[in-house]
């Protein structure tokens, strides 16, 4: 219970730590500990201890930067898929690994970015189509101002005659009947020309307004092709064309029956006017799954890439002479309104030695058919 110690680093304990303890009578227990080995452990303990400060730092630094990495590094991509699609650049994604926050708003950024190409698309879609209604009217505008310059010009030819005549006709007491009769019949043809373009431009007018409303039934191609062939055999005759017929017995179509006439007789027309002397026009039918082809070629010469583009539009004309009234562009402009109507197709084409107008009606199978 009773013990000493020694602590002189001046004695001739040799500078050590000294315990002396009694332990039973006359029974002792002395301990000694060099200082110097106990600094030298303590300094070797502060030094390795410094050591391995220094490294556990480091080896935890590189785990944090790790760790920080990989935390901020959905953050950091989310930042430059923003910058992207501030920039309008949809193309990239961010990468959604795991639920939480991040993850959710990760998604939220890749639905937005998906959205918003969908819109911006869109809204490039409606542009370019604005684009081709802008350029598309300024066409329609200069065609319009064109042809109101050219009716203008022609009306004034007939006009005059009309009035010559008939200022003549006023004047006029000692003619015979022969040279009245003449006078007159000029002044009515003249009339009969001018009342027919009103009459063509009318009809436009209510077709393109949707003031005509369709009246569709059942009826057979083949009986307006051969009353259109058989009305215009004159004309024909006096070019020396060759009329071939390439049509199918049972060509039934559901459409508009004095609309679609309107159509193939404008088509036929056109073929003739623009045949070559002695050339040929050819009519075909073909039935192509539930459609009926009417087609209608003519030899003379091609049309070129842009009148291709516009020769269903009002007013225009691929035949820039004007000299006579039969043509100011309101034929074909009839057939693409009757067809529109209709929701049907049609086009132009250049063929090897001709051109050939098609149009497409729905067709009918009729029971006879059917049963064979």
């Amino acid at each position: 219970n009773k013990y000493y110690v020694i602590n002189d680093e001046n004695n001739n304990l040799d500078n050590n730590i000294t315990v002396l303890s009694n332990i039973k009578d006359n029974k002792y227990i002395l301990m000694q500990t060099p200082i110097k080995f106990i600094k030298d452990i303590s300094d070797l303990a502060i030094k390795y201890t410094l050591y391995i400060s220094i490294f556990t730092f480091l080896i935890g630094a590189v785990i944090i930067y790790f760790i920080a990495d990989r935390t901020t590094k959905p953050v950091r991509q989310i930042q430059k898929i923003a910058d992207r699609i501030s920039n309008l650049d949809f193309s990239h994604r961010c990468s959604v690994l795991t639920n939480d926050e991040i993850g959710l708003l990760s998604s939220s950024i890749n639905n937005m970015a998906e959205k918003l190409q969908d819109y911006i698309s869109q809204l490039m879609v409606a542009n370019e189509k604005l684009k081709d209604d802008l350029v598309r009217q300024e066409k329609t505008d200069m065609m319009r101002k064109q042809f109101i310059a050219n009716v203008s010009h022609d009306f004034k030819t007939p006009l005059t005659l009309i009035m010559s005549y008939s200022e003549a006709l006023l004047d006029m007491k000692d003619r015979d009947e022969a040279t009245k009769t003449e006078y007159l019949n000029i002044i009515v043809n003249e009339g009969n020309k001018m009342s027919e373009f009103v009459q063509e431009l009318l009809k436009l007018s209510q077709l393109e307004s949707g003031m005509i409303k369709l009246e569709r039934s059942n009826f057979s191609i083949n009986e307006i092709i051969n009353d259109t062939i058989k009305k215009n055999s004159i004309i024909t005759k006096t070019k020396n064309l060759t009329i071939e017929k390439n049509i199918n017995d049972n060509s039934i179509v559901f459409a508009d029956y004095y609309r679609i006439e309107q159509v193939f007789q404008n088509l036929y027309e056109n073929a003739v006017k623009y045949a070559t002397d002695s050339g040929v026009v050819r009519i075909s039918t073909i039935k192509n799954k539930n459609k009926c082809i009417v087609k209608v070629f003519n030899t003379g010469n091609k049309i070129s890439d842009e009148e291709l583009d516009n020769i269903f539009v009002s007013f225009y004309r691929t035949d820039k002479s004007r000299k006579n009234m039969g043509s100011y562009g309101l034929g074909l402009a009839i057939v693409k309104a009757i067809m529109d109507m209709h929701g049907e197709n049609y086009g132009v084409c250049n063929d090897d030695n001709g051109v050939e107008f098609w149009f497409e009606l729905e067709n009918v199978e009729i029971e006879g058919e059917l049963e064979e």
